[in-house]
């Protein structure tokens, strides 16, 4: 399966945004328009009145801030899928399915349900450099569902069949991939942009080496020396997210017992035992990615997913 999105709304486009030729002024960009060394550059105030830095003055609007137009159709995305499924439908007491999927989905935006909330490109006049492993893509992805109504107690009659009898278990699973991540930091470029991002360092993983289990009160998850700081007024090298690392995959399984009871054709009393991540599976959430901030880069904080929950319920249907 394939499909292929365009004009999708990217907050990708800002018309107010300098132009990326001008960071071979380096810090001359961040000095006031009225300074001596910007008047020793030949820069002057684009109008009479202006009050702010070279880096203002020259921007295609001086007179304004940011202008952002977050709806603009500048947007694109791919996705490609192996789809599989294999399924019992119900019979003899037993039905499940299963479904396997190998996907990639590409994107130069964050696919966010409101564009506004998608991160401006780093070069409006250059996005294509924002083309990367969408945020939400799950390289593989098993999903399993089982009903089985036990086979026990058929032809037994009185209490002892009501007791034994209507016994029913289900089961959901899901297996996949962790999502990509996407590392921050760079120095500050002064041309009023969707920030920067670090040089990605060839031939160094992105994880660290940690044999064994992951424990997120002693390791870090990712390998500080994969990447580098950018020299100043410089663009990082590294993409929007990394295409081969990825945050903890995801292990979920869900288990109920049912037992139906019925006291005549069209009223039964339903039992339910309900057990939600049945092996208490702790799934971490996705490390810190801000190399500026080396004290806490690679570190696990949190939980991605609850711990395991039972519930019973107990009801008369009729």
């Amino acid at each position: 399966m394939g499909n292929k999105g365009q004009r999708l709304q990217a907050n990708q486009e800002n018309l107010n945004q300098l132009a990326s030729s001008y960071l071979s002024l380096g810090p001359l960009l961040n000095q006031d328009i009225n300074s001596a060394a910007a008047a020793a550059a030949g820069f002057k105030s684009p109008y009479p009145g202006f009050a702010g830095t070279v880096g203002q003055a020259l921007r295609p609007f001086p007179q304004y801030t940011s202008i952002n137009d977050a709806f603009q159709p500048l947007g694109s995305s791919s996705y490609h899928a192996l789809q599989t499924k294999v399924q019992k439908r119900f019979s003899d007491g037993l039905s499940f399915l299963a479904s396997y999927t190998l996907s990639k989905t590409l994107t130069n935006t964050g696919l966010s349900g409101y564009a506004a909330f998608n991160g401006g490109a780093l070069d409006t006049a250059n996005r294509g450099i924002e083309k990367h492993i969408a945020g939400q893509d799950q390289t593989q992805n098993l999903v399993g569902s089982l009903i089985y109504e036990l086979p026990i107690g058929k032809g037994m009659k009185g209490v002892g069949g009501k007791l034994v009898r209507g016994w029913e278990v289900a089961a959901v699973m899901r297996h996949a991939s962790g999502n990509p991540l996407g590392i921050g930091g760079g120095p500050p470029l002064p041309i009023f942009g969707g920030g920067n991002r670090p040089n990605r360092v060839p031939g160094v993983s992105g994880r660290a080496s940690n044999s064994g289990s992951f424990d997120p009160a002693v390791d870090s998850y990712l390998n500080p020396a994969a990447w580098s700081q950018p020299a100043p007024y410089t663009f990082g090298t590294a993409s929007a997210t990394e295409p081969s690392l990825r945050g903890f995959s995801v292990h979920n399984q869900d288990f109920s017992v049912i037992k139906r009871t019925y006291i005549k054709e069209r009223m039964n009393v339903e039992f339910r035992a309900e057990f939600f991540n049945i092996f208490n599976q702790v799934t971490f959430g996705s490390p810190s990615t801000n190399l500026n901030g080396l004290s806490t880069f690679g570190l696990v904080f949190g939980q991605a997913n609850t711990p395991r929950n039972i519930q019973c319920a107990l009801k008369v249907n009729f």
